[in-house]
């Protein structure tokens, strides 16, 4: 398909995103393996996803996201979901797989009483595809029963069929795609290369499996971002495997996210970005993982105020959002004069710890007047990134930063004494 920034849903701003999911706050803690394969970890955490993204179409609830409920999965006590979370209804599972069957089980927990509901379940089914999907759907339609949504599309039996129809025919499928976002886990460079494998061997053997695509096309584009199994042809790659997500499903969110993505990797114009963004937090408003990422890539193009509030957005869906999201609101104070809030917000995130995060705090401290602690820093990046501080800039210019904003951190960087070539 023709991926151009002229199609009929473009939109030069983003859309409006403030208006948060209304009704009971759930927090799905992700489900236990009680397979005899430890291994098999993976499994449990995107069955669990993939229920969460399943409660998520319904309106009436406020499905807390995922990457919150990570920290709490060995620690999972209902009062501390409850204070941290602000967590109504807590829903806890175990896996269990064998050779051919699958096994199921849950817990509802009303989070104000700490008292346990009637769970749905326990779920038995055939280790398949079709098996598997059954149990994800039916475990959506029970909770939501339970807690009282008044607005549940997946007892449409027209909504549930489009679920399936965009189900993979094969487990091994699943697997592949409940891999990709297992990387994010451990951010090993072994299961990032296990992932992309396996995702080649689906797309080869399902070639309308769309989200395979996508997760592949966001495969590469992690190799480019976090330099781990670069392949020259990355770029290529990654739109080609985006475009053939689209091919197979036009309304497959992870694929626009992934070519808004691209856009700005491969310095495309903002019009494109906006496109592709748009684009996929219309179509998933509540994914704070997408949520965040558009937004920090938003707020870097210069489009702050709209970019923050994509980040806020993701914030009150994933209340343990991390911190270095905050790196746009620290930016976009150095860019305003704002060099004491520049500050404030750095420290928040816990301090400066990176190259990037070095350089700007340095120069809002030079900038701010206080040229010792500033000296300070850039000593202290000197020696622990000794390249870097040969080029100081180069990750703002990566990232397609505004000049005016980068002008300014070069003024800050030049008034510690740093020489700072011309690029």
């Amino acid at each position: 398909m023709a991926l151009t920034a002229g199609a009929a849903w473009y939109s030069l701003k983003p859309q409006d995103q403030t208006t948060l999911p209304t009704g009971a706050r759930i927090a799905l803690v992700p489900f236990e393996n009680l397979s005899p394969d430890p291994g098999d970890q993976f499994f449990s955490e995107g069955l669990s996803r993939d229920i969460n993204a399943l409660l998520a179409k319904f309106s009436n609830l406020f499905v807390i996201a995922p990457e919150a409920t990570t920290a709490f999965r060995d620690d999972a006590g209902c009062d501390n979901l409850r204070e941290e979370l602000g967590a109504d209804y807590i829903l806890r599972g175990t896996v269990q797989r064998s050779a051919d069957r699958l096994r199921v089980t849950t817990t509802l927990t009303d989070a104000k009483t700490c008292r346990q509901l009637t769970p749905p379940g326990p779920f038995d089914a055939d280790l398949d595809a079709e098996g598997l999907l059954e149990v994800q759907l039916e475990i959506a339609r029970k909770v939501a029963a339970a807690i009282g949504s008044s607005d549940a599309p997946l007892f449409k039996s027209a909504i549930a069929q489009e679920v399936r129809s965009k189900a993979p025919e094969s487990l091994d499928a699943y697997e592949c795609v409940f891999l990709s976002f297992w990387f994010y886990q451990t951010f090993a460079i072994e299961d990032h290369r296990i992932a992309r494998d396996c995702l080649l061997r689906t797309v080869k053997a399902e070639p309308d499996y769309s989200l395979a695509w996508s997760r592949l096309a966001y495969n590469y584009l992690e190799s480019k971002k976090r330099k781990m199994d670069l392949k020259p042809d990355w770029s290529d790659q990654a739109l080609n495997a985006a475009s053939n997500a689209l091919d197979a499903d036009q309304d497959n969110p992870d694929a626009y996210y992934a070519l808004a993505i691209h856009s700005r990797m491969i310095g495309e114009s903002k019009e494109i970005f906006y496109n592709y963004a748009n684009r996929a937090i219309e179509l998933n408003p509540n994914d704070s993982w997408i949520l965040a990422d558009l937004g920090v890539f938003l707020a870097y193009s210069g489009e702050w105020e709209e970019g923050e509030a994509w980040i806020a957005r993701a914030r009150a869906l994933n209340p343990r959002l991390h911190p270095g999201y905050g790196n746009a609101f620290h930016l976009h104070a150095i860019a305003r004069g704002d060099y004491e809030d520049a500050k404030a917000v750095m420290a928040g995130m816990g301090g400066a710890r990176n190259p990037m995060g070095m350089a700007s705090t340095a120069a809002a401290l030079a900038l701010n007047g206080e040229m010792e602690e500033a000296k300070d820093l850039v000593e202290e990046m000197s020696q622990k990134f000794p390249e870097a501080i040969k080029i100081p800039l180069a990750p703002f210019r990566a990232r397609g930063m505004p000049e005016e904003l980068i002008s300014r951190i070069r003024e800050g960087l030049e008034l510690t004494g740093l020489d700072i070539p011309d690029e």
